[in-house]
């Protein structure tokens, strides 16, 4: 049996999205243009991220031969990424989806970049040196690479089914052990299915008993773990004879066709 609860993204967070994407994708354009008309190569690597080795190399030509720059233009616009990003922010803050929380992320990359750039843009207009310029490019491209770690991170683990960020797994065996008619536990697995969406698999010894009085036993275990550790996609094995599995691993009795061939009672029962 199975008592799975599902999250789902909610309206607000999906609209929010779609409108950050169109947003976003009109400003890129517009703070490229505005960058190449104002000789910016700040602005032009905030709004390029994916040109960064391009952004790299013209900030090296850039030290060598400072080019003018028009401070005023580089002012307006950060200016302009700040409330935008600022705004996407506020309507994705809350939301532990990991697509929401990338989104997130890049918003606040490229607000700290915009900032960066309003105080570049001020030092260039007080003291003249617009070296400022592709050191604060260089800057931002670093930026990037730091705010999407995080996420890059908890995608890898992931999709390699890894243990979930938060969770003790000898914490969850110890409170599994503590709970009425539970004699041990043991092969107990953790992963991630998504970034708010883990499972649970293990061995459960219990006295012997029929499936329906272990019910009780079941249910509290998933009340346990859905409550205490978030893990509502369980699947465990109750059992009420020792399981070669705690020491050796778990094997398959050459005979066990043959048992249930003849209906005899088997030690295992299996509950989802």
């Amino acid at each position: 049996m199975h008592s799975h609860h599902h999250g789902h993204h909610s309206g607000k967070s999906g609209r929010t999205l779609i409108w950050s994407f169109v947003a976003t994708a009109a400003f890129v354009v517009f703070e490229f243009v505005a960058g190449v008309r104002s000789h910016s190569l700040a602005l032009i690597s905030d709004s390029a991220h994916n040109l960064t080795d391009w952004v790299v190399y013209e900030c090296w030509l850039r030290m060598l031969d400072p080019q003018p720059v028009n401070e005023g233009a580089m002012l307006w616009v950060a200016g302009a990424a700040i409330i935008l990003n600022g705004s996407i922010m506020l309507g994705l803050h809350g939301d532990h989806d990991l697509n929401t929380r990338g989104a997130y992320v890049h918003m606040l990359g490229d607000l700290l970049g915009a900032v960066a750039i309003v105080a570049g843009a001020l030092a260039i207009r007080f003291t003249g040196w617009t070296r400022i310029d592709p050191l604060l490019s260089l800057a931002i491209a670093v930026l990037v690479v730091w705010t999407a770690w995080d996420v890059i991170r908890e995608s890898l683990n992931i999709l390699l089914e890894g243990l979930p960020r938060g969770v003790d797994l000898n914490e969850v065996c110890s409170a599994m052990r503590g709970v009425e008619g539970v004699l041990d536990v043991h092969d107990v697995h953790v992963w991630s299915l998504g970034s708010s969406s883990r499972a649970l698999s293990c061995h459960v010894l219990i006295d012997d008993m029929p499936p329906s009085q272990s019910q009780g036993i079941l249910n509290q275990l998933n009340c346990l773990l859905g409550e205490r550790f978030h893990l509502h996609h369980n699947t465990m094995q109750f059992e009420h004879v020792g399981c070669a599995i705690a020491d050796t691993g778990c094997v398959i009795p050459d005979n066990c066709h043959e048992l249930h061939a003849h209906g005899d009672d088997h030690a295992h029962h299996h509950h989802h």
